[in-house]
């Protein structure tokens, strides 16, 4: 298991701005990430940008959020389960260190059925070829969220005044909310 599986390391890094007053909001960020797979020559390189901007005004609420992602990833040549139906018995070497393209080869049958061979391929052998199979893959995502409340009425146990201005204690009317695709 040594030959195709390794210790693989990952990391991300983000960098966050965002600003804005009470009735607008804005944040941007960019974010990098890179992942080693637990098998040899597999990675992935991911990119992300997002922007979301907030807008409320009194019981008007609009958000939207672009969010862009980029991939960018290189998967192993020889899938695992060649390394894992090879007979661990098997020398993976030569006598000289070398690497050999057949592991074995057994020939069997014989008098009442015909001769057949059967070959056990080295998929280090394989490995060291140095295939590439990359793959790469862009996405984008848009959100936004409309909200707003009409209200009827309002009660506040101290003075019937405005309900925006004091914490309310019982309020009647209506909720619209409207989230629209892309």
């Amino acid at each position: 298991m040594n030959e195709p599986l390794r210790f693989g390391v990952n990391h991300r890094h983000t960098v966050i701005a965002e600003g804005g007053d009470n009735n607008l909001r804005y944040s941007a960020s960019l974010s990098y990430g890179q992942n080693q797979g637990v098998m040899k020559e597999s990675d992935r390189n991911l990119t992300n940008g997002n922007v979301r901007l907030i807008y409320r005004n009194n019981r008007l609420s609009v958000s939207n959020s672009l969010s862009i992602d980029l991939v960018n990833a290189t998967r192993e040549s020889i899938p695992f389960s060649d390394f894992s139906r090879a007979n661990p018995y098997f020398r993976k070497y030569n006598a000289l260190g070398g690497i050999d393209k057949v592991l074995d080869s057994i020939v069997f049958g014989g008098l009442t059925s015909p001769l057949q061979k059967e070959i056990y391929y080295n998929p280090v052998y394989d490995l060291q070829n140095k295939n590439v199979n990359r793959a790469e893959s862009q996405g984008f995502t848009n959100n936004r969220n409309w909200s707003g409340a009409y209200l009827t009425s309002c009660v506040h146990e101290h003075a019937p005044v405005s309900c925006a201005l004091l914490p309310r204690k019982k309020c009647s009317g209506l909720l619209l909310t409207l989230n629209l695709p892309a």
